[in-house]
């Protein structure tokens, strides 16, 4: 090449060997250190650093610990790794060890090994085993690791910090003393590490489970926790700033969670709250909200959804609530729950406003709890009020109605509670409610109804072994035009355990048949085929708010039939009894509700009556005229007696007896669905003052000639 120094040519050439051999020992030494990381650590024996490393973590978790056997593992951070790790509990919290974990890593503190010390920096398990055991009021095993933790950072003045500790796909179970509740996390992942000095901070996700009940675990939800702690020199007055988020939770699998069993809910629930002060005085607010909730045997046309916003602040060695503020919107009205719950044997202090809350909003609560109403019912109109529940100053305990306390017994002359201030005061207020569809051929309008505490006078009288109620109840009475001369006056008797109606007056035939229907009462048939003046009403319904299922009955052997002569007189001797005794209504004293018991399942009593009436059938040639008839219904038969009647020239008295409660057996064999049948036959008596054969097949038969 011409014109080219060949000594530049020669330079060029050698500058690319010169920088690969700069870049040799570098490799080298990199290919070094891997052979060590790679063929040193097994040749290290460092099983005589065993009890030291054991020595390290005891000290940093303020417990005894033991673990099997530990390795040096150099990637991708110099640490170490242990076998059968367990850390015991301090004696006052059980012989259980806090924390048990197959394979533990624990990493170290380059730092310290340049001051000649050896210090964990961070400890990891995997599916590990996390203990939290509550001892007494106010003490929690957990107690004794902060301290510890906290004396340390004091001590050393921040320069050994608590190493950081993970747990992963571990499991936290929790203990009341020596004995191991139900209630654990599983799948849970856990992080604890010191921000700063006396500060720490938590973080927590675990899905909720139960060992004693089975359990859809992808039903349950999943908590997450993301919490910051100072030191302080107990527990309960440790300073604590919280969030927590319960999300993707299933009602039904929730409510097995907490009650250990299924209440037949199902709706979607999600909740949060966030947690400042101390467990001593810890301000809470919290937010709850519910979607398609309903009951499990039938969806509603509208479910119910409500979302809930709470705030209190909570007081843990009481075990109280104060300044109590929880609040929800529905539809345009709003309410609004206040007050305090004291801890121990005190009574609660609540109020419960309610701001025009659509009516609508009670039916939707009603389809959510019970099946059976038209899907095309609907309800107008607004509830507002306001109820308080304060027990008074001098009563310092919590009797219930129908029990005597042993010292109550023993000594009679014993001060009793004040018998002059109700607990429950205030009253509720219906406006303008209307129901329209389900079968009704006008709207159902009510004028302004109130509800207002009433006493349970019947409950005190008669002790029971289920009592579930206090003394007050809240009732209201309606008149509701029924298309009768007069009106039929409604009283409805409301209390957490059920409901309690009773109904008198007069309401039209027509009318008192969509009532029933629109109620669910399938004894509104047996005034199908009817026509005539008002009937006269006199009923009874109770039941509780949800459906109990039946307890399987024992098979007793059948009575004897009583002869009709008997059945007739007794019915005829019980009801001139009943109507000597109280003529006005049922007797109410010998309820379940009035009791202060739970109903056991809906019933309805009482009598309707009915005069100058016609029923027609169609197997008949002519309307029959009934001059009175009266329907009992309850007990083990709905029966017409007496029944006084005319058909065409025949007049007579007859009952009709329908026997209750008649279901196919559920074996299916022939003899017991014969035995059945015949169990459930109507019977039919009619007695004449004369009758003539001519003249009673004229009448059935529909001649004209005598």
């Amino acid at each position: 090449m011409e014109g080219v120094d060949s000594s530049f040519v020669m330079k060029d050439a050698a500058q690319p060997t010169r920088r690969k051999l700069k870049k040799l020992p570098l490799f080298l030494a990199v290919i070094g250190a891997l052979l060590v990381l790679l063929v040193v650590p097994p040749l290290i024996s460092i099983g005589h650093y065993k009890n030291r490393i054991t020595g390290l973590i005891s000290a940093s978790l303020g417990r005894p610990a033991r673990l099997s056997s530990v390795e040096l593992r150099l990637l991708p951070w110099p640490g170490f790794v242990m076998t059968d790790l367990s850390v015991a509990e301090d004696p006052a919290y059980g012989a259980e060890p806090v924390l048990h974990a197959d394979t533990v890593r624990a990493d170290i503190r380059l730092r310290s090994l340049w001051r000649g010390r050896l210090e964990i920096s961070s400890i990891s398990v995997d599916d590990a085993t996390l203990n939290l055991v509550h001892a007494a009021p106010g003490k929690w095993n957990l107690d004794p690791l902060f301290r510890t933790a906290a004396a340390k950072a004091g001590a050393q003045q921040g320069r050994t910090p608590l190493p950081y500790l993970e747990a992963t796909n571990s499991r936290i179970n929790i203990k009341d003393g020596a004995e191991k509740l139900p209630f654990s996390l599983v799948d849970t992942d856990l992080t604890f590490w010191q921000e700063n000095p006396g500060e720490w901070r938590i973080r927590l996700r675990g899905q909720p489970a139960r060992t004693d009940v089975v359990l859809d675990m992808g039903d349950t939800g999943i908590v997450r926790l993301e919490a910051s702690v100072r030191s302080a020199p107990a527990l309960h007055l440790v300073p604590v700033h919280a969030d927590l988020d319960w999300n993707e939770a299933q009602l039904g699998q929730l409510s097995r969670l907490v009650l250990g069993s299924d209440p037949g809910w199902r709706g979607d629930l999600t909740g949060e709250a966030h947690l400042d002060g101390t467990p001593e005085a810890a301000h809470i607010t919290a937010r709850l909200r519910a979607t398609g909730v309903h009951r499990a045997e039938f969806a509603p046309p509208s479910p119910l959804d409500f979302d809930a916003n709470c705030s209190f602040v909570y007081h843990y060695s009481r075990r109280a609530l104060d300044n109590l503020a929880c609040n929800s919107p529905l539809g345009d009205g709003r309410l609004q729950l206040t007050g305090a719950i004291q801890g121990g044997v005190a009574a609660p202090s609540l109020t419960l406003e309610l701001d025009r809350v659509p009516a609508a909003a009670g039916l939707d609560l009603l389809r959510t709890m019970r099946s059976g109403f038209a899907p095309d019912l609907e309800a107008g109109g607004t509830v507002s009020g306001k109820l308080a529940y304060a027990a008074p100053a001098n009563d310092a305990e919590i009797i219930k109605i129908g029990t005597v306390e042993p010292r109550q017994r023993a000594h009679p002359a014993a001060k009793q509670p004040s018998p002059g201030k109700a607990p429950l005061t205030g009253s509720i207020t219906i406006e303008g409610f209307t129901l329209s569809g389900g079968g009704l051929s006008q709207p159902l309008r009510l004028p302004r109804f109130v509800l207002e505490p009433a006493e349970l006078t019947a409950a005190a009288t008669v002790p029971t072994s289920n009592q579930v109620t206090q003394a007050q109840i809240l009732a209201g009475t309606v008149a509701i035009p029924a298309g009768g001369a007069a009106p039929l006056v409604v009283t409805a008797r409301l209390a957490p355990y059920g409901y309690q109606a009773i109904a008198r007056g007069q309401a039209s035939i027509p009318r008192a048949r969509e009532i029933a229907q629109l109620a669910g009462l399938t004894e509104g048939d047996l005034l199908a085929g009817l026509a005539g003046e008002p009937l006269s009403v006199n009923l009874t319904a109770e039941g509780p708010w949800l459906p109990v299922e039946p307890a399987p009955a024992l098979e007793a052997p059948a009575a004897p039939p009583m002869p009709p002569s008997t059945t007739q007189t007794a019915r005829k001797t019980a009801t001139s009894r009943t109507a000597a005794t109280e003529p006005a209504r049922t007797d109410l004293a010998r309820t379940d509700f009035d009791r202060g018991m739970r109903p056991a399942t809906d019933t309805l009593v009482g009598t309707v009556t009915l005069r100058n009436a016609n029923w027609r059938a169609d197997y008949l040639a002519n309307h029959v005229q009934i001059a009175q008839a009266t329907l009992h219904l309850g007990g083990m038969a709905t029966e017409f007696d007496p029944v006084v009647f005319t058909y065409g020239p025949v007049k007579g008295t007859a009952s009709i007896t329908l026997p209750a409660n008649c279901a196919a057996p559920e074996n299916g064999a022939p003899e017991a669905a014969a035995k059945s049948a015949r169990s459930c036959e109507p019977q039919f008596q009619a007695q004449f003052a004369s009758l003539n054969a001519a003249t009673l097949q004229n009448a059935f038969l529909g001649a004209r000639q005598p």
